[in-house]
């Protein structure tokens, strides 16, 4: 789509959005957000929705309370950032559990290795975003720095525009490429040292096997279980900070005890039956 029509058409999505209830079926843990910031989210939500489809795979059922689930944790690591850091990103593919996709890699010298790998979630540069519906359903597990969609939308952001996955998106002009170089390459290069001596570490140890994982893991991290990321690497924790603009402060949203009325449905919170979602029309 061009700019022009692109812009046009979600202004209309949005004053659609803008005419829904408030709540809008919106997740109950997104009820820890200041007003202002789960009304952005419940637009970008809305925006998600109608532009992006989300299937299930090999005949999967996907209800739209799933598809309300699955965009609304997609759409918050990019609050502040804004949803055009989306925009590479054409659909979703849910399946019911982990799947194993066949994984190609070519050696130094143009050999093909191919491979089986259980994984929960995948992405890649122009491709759909691929989800495991049981880790996503799972989410939150109080204590657990873990979200498969947070983790995935990390990559989408790290090859926004055709990019290679190296730990290394597109950065705001005011934070200096070098810094975030040093912090990342620091921490990284920590983590896999402490990991060789036998140590256990505050993040997933998935985090050491590359640079676009380490960032995904510690985007994940400062999302999930800030305090966490923030004890281990504070540069990384500041850098991720200043990267993401989050309109709140991420220790509110998770880290503290959830109630059973933040992690059961709204609808049973209110004592009424859940009205089905209604789209917006494109």
């Amino acid at each position: 789509m061009s700019g022009l029509f692109t812009r046009w058409r979600r202004e209309r999505l949005l004053r659609q959005a803008r005419r829904a209830p408030p709540a809008w079926h919106l997740p109950p843990w997104t009820h820890r957000l200041p007003p202002a910031a789960r009304e952005r989210l419940h637009e970008q939500v809305a925006l998600f929705l109608a532009e992006k489809p989300i299937e299930g795979a090999q005949g999967f059922p996907v209800d739209e309370s799933m598809r309300l689930n699955i965009a609304t944790q997609a759409c918050l690591p990019v609050l502040g950032l804004g949803y055009d850091w989306l925009d590479d990103l054409p659909r979703v593919i849910v399946y019911p559990d982990e799947f194993i996709p066949l994984i190609e890699e070519i050696d130094e010298i143009g050999l093909v290795h191919r491979r089986e790998e259980i994984r929960a979630g995948e992405a890649w540069s122009g491709g759909p975003l691929v989800l495991s519906w049981s880790d996503v359903e799972a989410f939150p597990i109080q204590g657990e720095a873990y979200n498969v969609v947070f983790h995935e939308i990390a990559h989408v952001l790290d090859m926004r525009e055709g990019g290679e996955p190296n730990g290394f998106p597109p950065l705001p002009e005011d934070l200096p490429a070098a810094r975030w170089t040093e912090v990342f390459s620091a921490a990284y290069t920590d983590m896999n040292t402490r990991l060789d001596r036998g140590e256990e570490t505050e993040l997933d140890p998935y985090a050491a096997d590359a640079p676009e994982e380490f960032f995904a893991v510690a985007s994940e991290t400062f999302l999930v279980t800030p305090s966490r990321l923030r004890a281990a690497y504070p540069a990384v924790y500041a850098q991720l900070a200043a990267f993401y603009r989050l309109p709140f402060a991420v220790e509110t949203l998770f880290e503290t005890p959830l109630t059973d009325e933040m992690i059961s449905p709204i609808s049973a919170r209110e004592g009424k039956p859940e009205e089905p979602y209604a789209p917006l029309t494109s």
